[in-house]
């Protein structure tokens, strides 16, 4: 994530001494966010959309960690069909 940090001058007033003083502060400007290219529509079924993760994603979650743990089994999860499957011998 890209920041931008810059400071700024701001002027406070103090109202039991009845004097205004001047403070920096360090402001920190978020460059790189914006607005998701994806939508819900792209996502093919059976993967959903995730709007928190601007990402198409499986919903089976449960499935993809006990996958995982079958490695060392010639397992692996395919992401685009959401379902463990047979590793292809090379």
């Amino acid at each position: 994530m890209l920041m931008v940090v810059c400071l700024s001058q701001i002027r406070i007033y103090n109202a039991k001494t009845n004097k205004e003083t001047c403070a920096t502060y360090p402001i920190v400007e978020h460059v790189s966010c914006g607005c998701c290219s994806l939508s819900p529509e792209e996502c093919a079924a059976p993967r959903v959309y995730n709007p928190r993760k601007c990402s198409c994603q499986c919903p089976n979650m449960e499935e993809r960690r006990n996958c995982l743990k079958k490695r060392n089994q010639n397992m692996r999860w395919n992401r685009s069909k959401c379902a463990c499957e047979q590793r292809r011998r090379a």
